[in-house]
């Protein structure tokens, strides 16, 4: 199975390239000797331009490059990437997270033993090694929530930040809504489509990703600012999906103690 790595990068400053520059060595390093993985990178107009100025000098088969001439977004650039990709599956990297050769064999077995899933998603860890999130999950309210236990098998979850969509459905269920705009509940929206149609979304137990907190979103827009973004979208998510609210909280195992409600101000949730 061909693995298409999205990596969208907006850098703000030569200390955020220079992280963005460590996931590009990580992918690099796992992608080295696997002819059966590529890396898309897309530059959405970073006003730091260190991090295209590094990959420029990389002549690798397994690494496409394209830069926009103006901010997109995260959501478009997202489906530009897919666009560009040739992988039999497609999968979302931040340019805040590492992803090693365990990460990508991990999605590719998890497609493999739930042929199935449309999406999987990986396991999130801080750079201490404590979970952040194994998937998260939707209440018949469609509030949000994350899955806080570890996971020491596949598990059936509803959406989750780094995910892999097979490029099939991917394509045909139109790609990410672009109506989410800079991103937050377009990882959401895709793992409901793939509920809807009724395929599962699986939390791969032995895909890991190393995630460096508050690099991305934080970096660029003060708390209010990304509160309000998280508030928007997650009231363009309630109105699209609401009418399936009941069928899609059934289609999980994990129950209500294994998870974390999704810190918004008590107005929006």
């Amino acid at each position: 199975m061909r693995l298409s790595v999205l990596l969208p990068i907006y850098d703000m400053s030569p200390a955020q390239a220079c992280l963005t520059q460590s996931v590009i060595r990580s992918l690099l390093q796992a992608t080295r000797d696997d002819p059966e993985t590529e890396i898309v990178i897309i530059d959405d107009a970073s006003p730091c331009q260190d991090t295209i100025e590094y990959v420029g000098d990389l002549e690798l088969p397994q690494l496409k490059i394209v830069a926009h001439t103006s901010n997109e977004g995260l959501v478009k650039s997202l489906n530009h990437g897919a666009v560009l990709a040739e992988g039999d599956a497609l999968m979302y990297c931040h340019s805040d997270c590492l992803c090693d050769l365990p990460t990508l064999t991990g999605i590719r077995r998890c497609l493999y033993c739930h042929p199935d899933a449309q999406v999987v998603v990986s396991i999130l860890s801080d750079s201490s090694g404590s979970l952040l999130q194994a998937g998260g999950l939707v209440d018949r309210n469609l509030d949000l929530y994350w899955n806080v236990v570890d996971i020491n098998r596949d598990t059936a979850v509803h959406w989750g930040d780094v995910w892999t969509a097979r490029r099939d459905f991917f394509e045909d269920s139109g790609g990410l809504d672009e109506q989410y705009g800079i991103g937050y509940m377009e990882c959401v929206d895709l793992g409901l489509r793939s509920i809807m149609a009724g395929c599962p979304v699986i939390a791969a137990h032995d895909s890991r990703v190393l995630h460096y907190k508050h690099q991305t979103f934080h970096a660029r827009y003060t708390t209010d600012e990304r509160l309000s973004l998280m508030a928007s979208n997650l009231e363009k998510l309630k109105r699209k999906w609401w009418t399936y609210r009941h069928q899609i909280a059934a289609a999980s195992r994990l129950v209500p103690q294994e998870t974390a409600k999704l810190q918004l101000p008590p107005e929006i949730v």
